[in-house]
């Protein structure tokens, strides 16, 4: 009785592989997983996963990642982001866990998305989701062009095309150490641009010129705009 426990609990152990990966505030990974699913995990993210003989488990503990999912009817691709479930049997989607929402948006295929009290939707390609505890779950049908540029960081791009300043330098904050502050009289401001993620002092510069603003730069961040009201703001 014994040596049958041993050898179950033997096969229990070799049908079940766990594997955490991380990525640093500057880096973006490609991961092949062991069932040929691909990911891409942009910078500051970490998963962990779980694979069984009857599912494939994801968790999204942090940060954001795109998934190309090898299809397997049997084992279904399921990934937790907070309290959103994403489920898709061979398709190409991303997920983003942020505070206070979670981001689910289709590059190929369908998912289906469950949320908290039941809340449940099917999104297919180029159509995109938010959840937030306050307004639950908000679908909306992206073009061509907004899918391409929501997954330029894939490649280390960030793409702007009319995107308030203010927005577009907190996404450059997610991969430079050196952190740009915007004055709030131009935060509203638009910009337009394709750059490199990693180059958050080259869009402050460029920004300043096209903008006509004051530029400061020091070793901890970049303030553009009128340095005394980023300091009012922050306070």
């Amino acid at each position: 009785m014994l040596a049958a426990s041993v050898a179950l609990t033997g096969v229990g152990v070799a049908l079940i592989h766990r594997r955490t990966y991380r990525t640093t505030r500057e880096e973006v990974r490609r991961l092949a997983l062991e069932d040929g699913s691909r990911t891409v995990m942009n910078a500051d993210a970490e998963i962990a996963v779980r694979y069984s003989e009857h599912k494939r488990s994801v968790e999204l503990r942090q940060g954001e990642a795109w998934f190309q999912v090898e299809k397997d009817v049997a084992r279904p691709f399921v990934v937790t982001a907070g309290s959103a479930t994403v489920t898709a049997v061979g398709t190409a989607f991303s997920v983003r866990k942020e505070r206070g929402f979670t981001d689910v948006m289709v590059s190929e295929g369908l998912v289906k998305v469950r949320g908290p009290a039941g809340a449940r939707t099917v999104l297919r390609q180029g159509e995109a989701m938010r959840l937030t505890s306050a307004h639950g779950l908000l679908v909306s049908r992206l073009k061509d062009e907004q899918l391409q540029r929501r997954l330029a960081w894939r490649d280390g791009l960030i793409m702007l095309d009319g995107e308030r300043l203010g927005e577009a330098a907190e996404e450059f904050n997610r991969y430079s150490q050196k952190i740009i502050q915007v004055a709030p009289e131009i935060s509203d401001e638009r910009v337009v641009g394709v750059f490199n993620a990693r180059d958050a002092e080259g869009f402050a510069r460029a920004s300043a010129q096209v903008l006509n603003v004051n530029i400061d730069v020091y070793p901890d961040k970049i303030v553009l705009g009128d340095p005394s009201s980023v300091v009012k703001s922050s306070q």
